[in-house]
């Protein structure tokens, strides 16, 4: 979801199969002068939050580790309140 806006709204500034990594990563590396600098910090939360789940688990062994629902709740809240579907 959220790359999927980043490089629709943004399509000037990321590729069209910009991972969250590489968003984050253009971002910083362009600094205060991308429009999307000022998210920075947010969307690396999200990235680092998501990055060792964000293909899911390999379905013939199931997970290693449970989800923590507050954790998760968390998660999908921020990506919201970047995506401008709820106020923080």
């Amino acid at each position: 979801m959220l790359e999927t806006h980043f490089r629709r709204a943004y399509s000037g500034w990321f590729g069209p199969v910009d991972d969250l990594g590489a968003i984050v990563d253009a971002i910083r590396k362009e600094g205060f002068r991308h429009p999307c600098a000022p998210l920075l910090p947010q969307l690396d939360a999200c990235n680092a939050a998501t990055r060792e789940r964000h293909h899911g688990e390999d379905a013939r062994f199931g997970s290693r580790t449970g989800v923590d629902p507050d954790e998760l709740d968390g998660i999908v809240r921020d990506a919201l309140v970047l995506i401008g579907a709820v106020k923080s």
